[in-house]
This record gives C-alpha cells, structure tokens and sequence, in this order.
C-alpha cells in the first residue's frame, strides 16, 4: 500500500496549513498592540493620580478615569475582535484550498502499489470534487462565523472586570504601581493568548474538516476511499489523548473529535487490491503512534506521560485508551480530554 506515501503528503500540507496559522496569528499580536499601549496609558494615569492624591481603593475605584480605562479598553478591544474573526476565518478559508488538494494527493498517493489514477479512470473512478459552499457550514462554524465572532467578543468583558479588580486589589494589597501594572498586563493579555489558540483550532479544524469531507464525496461501493486514519503529530508535545486515538479508523461521515490547539490530521483509506478483484496479499498495517511510543527512550516516555502513567501503563493497569475521554459541546462538536492523573489516583488506577 503507498500509506508511506499518502501520509508524507498530509504532514506536507499540514505544515503549509499551520504556515498560514502563524501569519494571522502575527497579524492579531500586531493589532493588540495598540490595545496593550492604551491601557497602560490609562493605569499609569490612574496610579498617578491614587499616589499624589494617597486615595483609598474605594476613591480610585470610583474615579471617572477607572470608567474611562474600562471603557477604552473595551472599544479597543471589539476592533481587535473584529479584525481577529476575519483573520481566523480567511485562515480557514486557505486552509480549505489546502485540504481539497492535499486530499485528493494524498488518496491517489495511498493507493496500493501498482495501481495509479489511470488504472482507476479505465473502470470509471475518478476523483470528486465538492461543491465550495458545501464548506461554509464549518468556516467559523457557521457560514458568517458568528459563532466564532461571539466567542472572541466574550473575551473583552470578562479581561475588563479582571483588569479593574486587579487595580483595586493591588491598591487593597499595599502593592506598588510597578507590580500593579505587572500584573494588569497579565489580564490583558489573556483575550490574546485566548485568541491565538482559537486561530489555531479553528484554522487546523478547517483543514480536517474539508479533508473529511472531500474523502466522503470519494466514498462508497466505487469510490476511492474506505474511510480515514487519524494521524498525530507524533512529539514530545503531542496531547496523550491524541497518540491514544492515533491510527484509529473513522467512517468518512464521522467527524474526528479534538481539543484546542489539535494538530492531527486525516490519512484516506483507500481501495485495497481485493476491492479491486486481485488476490494479492494486505501489507502490514502503517506504525500507529503508540508504536511509536514504544520505541521512544524511557526518559523520552517519562516526559510525554510521566512517571506515574508510564509505570501503569507498563504495568498493565492502564492501557493507552483509559488515558483519555470523549467530550461534546453544543456548539464545536465532539472532542477529547486527557483524564488526570488525580481521577487516576482516586480509582486506583496508578
């Protein structure tokens, strides 16, 4: 089978795909800049003014400039917000592009060996293509991205309170104005770093998605494709919940449940020669990740899963899908999560 070659094509668009992440990414941190300067303009004003006029909390808190930072902060912010939903959301739509070509390449690629596109088109199979708005039901979730625009407007209000308690908690505390600003600094990079990881999800979910798709509409008694494997980054960084569920098959009309920051990636199973009438022997299925694993050094296990996990699972008491669970949220779907290891303690598992 040509899995080798079908998976070195996914991992070369996928890297194209998180190529792309990056550059909307240092567009967003470009465009908080200014956020950043105008709030630290507005709380050095106001730590002046409580240390010239030695006010107590509840005077500064109730100063006109603490709503003028408040209210600057948050109209800054929804232009930021604006500007990052269309980021993520022309991200999504390149990484689109990406997956309907990577797909196809890599379906043709996976083929088994000795059979290529032209064998395929002498007995009618060709590739298929998608209509593009058949895609639109997953860009920002939803067409217009409201979901995804809803979700990085929250961000503001939740940063503006935490940034206001934090002034009056550090004038409560004694803390002087350095470290105050310090740590409102902290709270206002939380809708950024917040941002960054949802451009990250939803550029790679867009990518997976439109891979999904693409395989389905090639499916079917004569189609190219049987279904996909999910294929993990396969590093140190690698989520454990995701090298558990590595090579696993999925139904084309199955969608791959993740997590924020997911980096996996969908691999076509395709027709086999017995699919194709020819008697010939199945090759050995591709390395999974937990295979992987196993060749790794100890110490290289230790730091992925750790000492306690690693000892369990060496041990028997805690095979690799006990590991993780499945999750659902109403509006992104279906995910994974890692099961702590204070749940594991607690049932005795390590």
């Amino acid at each position: 089978m040509g899995d080798p070659e079908a998976q070195r094509v996914i991992e070369q668009f996928s890297r194209r795909v998180q190529a792309g992440e990056r550059i909307a990414s240092n567009e967003m941190i470009r465009r908080y800049g200014s956020v950043y300067r105008q709030l630290q303009k507005d709380t050095t004003a106001i730590l002046k003014i409580k240390d010239q006029r030695q006010l107590k909390r509840w005077e500064v808190m109730r100063l006109q400039r603490m709503r003028d930072l408040e209210s600057n902060f948050l109209r800054l912010y929804g232009g930021f917000a604006t500007n990052a939903t269309g980021s993520v959301v022309e991200a999504q739509q390149i990484a689109i592009r990406l997956a309907e070509e990577s797909a196809e390449r890599a379906t043709w690629a996976g083929l088994p060996n000795g059979i290529n596109k032209q064998n395929m088109a002498n007995i009618g199979t060709t590739w298929n293509r998608i209509p593009s708005d058949a895609f639109t039901a997953f860009v920002g979730i939803s067409g217009d991205g409201a979901p995804l625009g809803r979700l990085l407007a929250e961000l503001g209000p939740k940063a503006a309170k935490q940034i206001t308690e934090e002034i009056g908690d550090g004038i409560a505390l004694g803390y002087n104005s350095k470290k105050i600003g310090r740590n409102v600094r902290n709270k206002a990079g939380m809708p950024l770093t917040r941002a960054l990881t949802i451009a990250r999800t939803e550029t790679n979910r867009a990518y997976r998605e439109a891979s999904r798709l693409s395989y389905a509409v090639n499916s079917g008694e004569e189609g190219l494709v049987r279904g996909y494997r999910r294929l993990s980054a396969r590093s140190e960084n690698t989520c454990i919940a995701c090298l558990a569920e590595d090579g696993t098959f999925h139904e084309t009309n199955e969608l791959m449940p993740t997590h924020p920051n997911c980096r996996c990636t969908l691999v076509p199973e395709t027709v086999t020669y017995r699919d194709l009438g020819l008697d010939v022997d199945m090759p050995p299925p591709p390395e999974n990740a937990r295979d992987w694993f196993g060749r790794q050094s100890q110490a290289r296990q230790e730091k992925i899963l750790g000492a306690e996990r690693l000892g369990a699972l060496n041990s028997g008491k805690l095979p690799w899908e006990n590991m993780m669970r499945r999750t659902t949220n109403k509006t992104w779907g279906s995910g994974l999560s890692i099961v702590p290891v204070s749940e594991l303690r607690r049932t005795g598992t390590i």
